[in-house]
């Protein structure tokens, strides 16, 4: 064992610390999509992977990461959608918008309330979309573009059984209707839209990949959801649906759009095993950092020998090289791999010694070569 406070440098907290941060978009990212028995998998993999390295079980070790190899290549492929639609994200997030707005002020929450409630009240279908900081644009299919502040009689219009738009979402943004007869993403997170209508899968997916509050109401049942940050919450109260907006509001102006430390801590059971995991991938691997030496005895190898010279026979066959580097570095060294290269074209012109180098001898680029025995090869005693 090795004392764990000696051993951490600042070097090694800024390594833990972003590791841990991929680690969180990653389970972040994970959590929202229905790719998680290839996650978990994986996630198992690389465990045993880690623990195999850690008490040197070599075949093991290699076993698991040529599993972890295949698992990348399967997981890029089976998910690509994902990866793009989350690199959208990712790239869309930091595109604030220049000027600070809110898609609705609390009149129009006022307004929102009572026409929300009165289609459910008349078994009216509707999908309110209420913009947040993020763009929209790659998500959102169809529609007709429309620029109308925000009143209950426009919106009973747009869904109105009989208007040619009704099926789709409404998109709200800086107190105007922007759009209507709006396609919206459906959820491909299987546990979390199980059992759910067109509608409420609609309302699911666009809310898994921006920021937006979506305000659903159920032609069947009239009853409201709201989905939000991955999340659908089914039923909702008057009350609760008030809150819920004023919230969205306040969260999407300047003065409240949330730091780096507040975006990260939002799920703080995900944040704490990230740095679970990264804390013990670096103990997995911090112990391996001392340099050790290892002597090999590697066979010597004449090139390139001059039809006009006879090699002696007492000329050396074999050196001993001695190499550093860590004990995981030498785990899987094959001796068979190191040789000792000595280029003997210029004795065609009269030289008879030959000095070997670093350059003259083949081995891993993780290991380093310390010392060579013989230094110099002579072709005369």
């Amino acid at each position: 064992m090795f004392d764990f406070l000696n051993a951490v440098h600042l070097t090694d907290i800024a390594d833990m610390l972003a590791v841990s941060i991929c680690v969180y978009v990653a389970l972040r990212w994970v959590q929202v999509t229905a790719s998680r028995g290839l996650a978990i998998a994986a996630a198992v993999f690389a465990a045993i992977d880690l623990l195999a390295i850690q008490f040197n079980l070599q075949l093991t070790a290699m076993l698991f990461q040529f599993g972890l190899t295949i698992a990348a290549v399967v997981f890029v492929v089976v998910f690509q959608d994902d990866i793009r639609r989350a690199v959208e994200r990712i790239l869309l997030a930091g595109r604030w918008r220049s000027e600070s707005h809110a898609s609705a002020t609390q009149p129009h929450i006022d307004t929102l309330l009572r026409t929300t409630f009165d289609l459910a009240a008349s078994r009216r279908g509707a999908l309110i979309v209420l913009a947040g900081e993020e763009r929209m644009d790659t998500h959102l299919d169809g529609g007709t573009e429309l620029l109308g502040r925000i009143s209950q009689p426009l919106l009973d219009s747009l869904f109105d059984p009989h208007s040619a738009g009704h099926d789709g979402a409404v998109i709200i943004d800086n107190g105007f209707v922007t759009r209507f007869g709006v396609h919206l993403p459906l959820s491909e997170n299987r546990e979390k839209s199980a059992g759910l209508g067109t509608r409420h899968r609609s309302g699911l997916g666009l809310s898994e990949l921006t920021d937006a509050l979506v305000v659903v109401v159920s032609e069947e049942r009239g009853h409201v959801s709201i989905a939000r940050q991955g999340e659908l919450r089914r039923d909702v109260t008057r009350e609760e649906l008030e809150v819920a907006l004023s919230s969205h509001l306040r969260d999407i102006k300047a003065e409240s759009r949330p730091s780096l430390l507040e975006r990260l801590t939002r799920h703080p059971r995900t944040m704490l095993l990230s740095v679970v995991v990264s804390v013990l991938a670096w103990l997995a691997i911090a112990s391996d950092r001392d340099v050790v030496q290892r002597v090999f005895v590697v066979p010597i190898e004449y090139r390139n020998v001059p039809a006009t010279i006879t090699l002696p026979p007492t000329i050396r066959t074999e050196a001993r090289v001695t190499f550093s580097g860590t004990d995981r570095a030498f785990q899987f060294v094959a001796p068979s791999v190191l040789k000792v290269s000595v280029d003997l074209a210029e004795a065609a012109h009269g030289k008879e010694q030959f000095t070997l180098t670093e350059s003259s001898v083949r081995h891993p680029t993780n290991l380093t070569v310390y010392r060579i025995e013989p230094r110099t090869i002579r072709l005369k005693d």
